[in-house]
This record gives structure tokens, C-alpha cells and sequence, in this order.
């Protein structure tokens, strides 16, 4: 099966998994405990998950607790971008982490090759940008509204 994202081609192979590193842009993050707290450190530690074996790297700035307001686009674009346009000029696929048309937008303008949708396409703009673009788009569901 052949997975295409943008410019890159992700070929899925029975029995071979493809793994997806996570960076968290936010400092509130419920999974990550590293806390990176520099691009420079975020960078680094994208480079690493590749090194290790990591075929793309997801970055988020959107918490997943859910005793938070979700951000604002231009708070969660703040914290993405410029993450997103390190990672592709160092030649890593990028994928995003967000629901917001807006914030998915900007981080396809800035290079990122797949949207990682958690509201399972509550905006079905989502989707129509994924065509227009050539992005991949993956669908996730929570629990909780977004």
C-alpha cells in the first residue's frame, strides 16, 4: 500500500510498521514529559526519532487535557510553524496535529505533508484542503468535543 504525502511517498509494507515520532510544541502537554522548550530542542529531538528509526514526525500545539480552553488559532500557529518549517527544510515529513482549518492551512503552506485530524473531520474543509494540496489526511476521534 502506497501512502502518498505531497512530494513524498510512504510505501506500507505487510509485517514492516511505519513509525511516527511525536513532538508537543505546547508546555502543557499530558503526554510528553520531555518539555522541550526551544525550537532548537524540538528540532533536535525530531532529528533523533528520525535517526531512531521514526518515518515522519507529528508536531501538536493543542493540549489534550481537557481542563483547558482549547488555544486560538494564532496561539497554536505561533507555536507550529515555525517547528513545521524546521523540520521540512531538514528534509523530515511532517505531519500536524490539529483540527483547525486555519492552523492545518498555515502548517500546509508551510510545508507539512499530512493532517492529523482528532475530530474525526468536524470541518470538512479539512478534507478539502488535504485534496487541493496533495496533503495526507488521517481521521482520529476523541472522546471529548475538541
Amino acid at each position: 500500500m502506497r501512502l502518498f504525502l505531497r512530494d513524498r511517498r510512504l510505501d506500507l509494507e505487510p509485517g514492516r510498521p511505519a513509525l511516527m515520532g511525536i513532538i508537543n510544541a505546547n508546555h502543557d502537554s499530558v503526554s510528553d514529559r520531555t518539555r522541550l522548550a526551544s525550537l532548537e530542542a524540538q528540532v533536535r529531538r525530531a532529528e533523533e526519532m528520525v535517526q531512531a528509526g521514526a518515518t515522519l514526525i507529528d508536531v501538536g500545539a493543542e493540549s489534550g487535557r481537557t481542563d483547558q480552553a482549547p488555544r486560538r488559532s494564532g496561539q497554536e500557529r505561533a507555536l507550529l510553524l515555525p517547528l513545521v518549517e524546521a523540520l521540512v527544510k531538514g528534509g523530515i515529513t511532517v505531519s500536524v496535529d490539529t483540527w483547525k482549518f486555519e492552523v492545518a492551512a498555515s502548517a500546509i503552506g508551510a510545508g507539512a505533508h499530512l493532517i492529523n485530524d482528532v475530530s474525526g473531520l468536524a470541518d470538512e474543509r479539512l478534507a478539502e484542503l488535504a485534496a487541493a494540496s496533495g496533503a495526507g489526511l488521517v481521521l482520529m476521534h476523541t472522546r471529548a468535543a475538541p
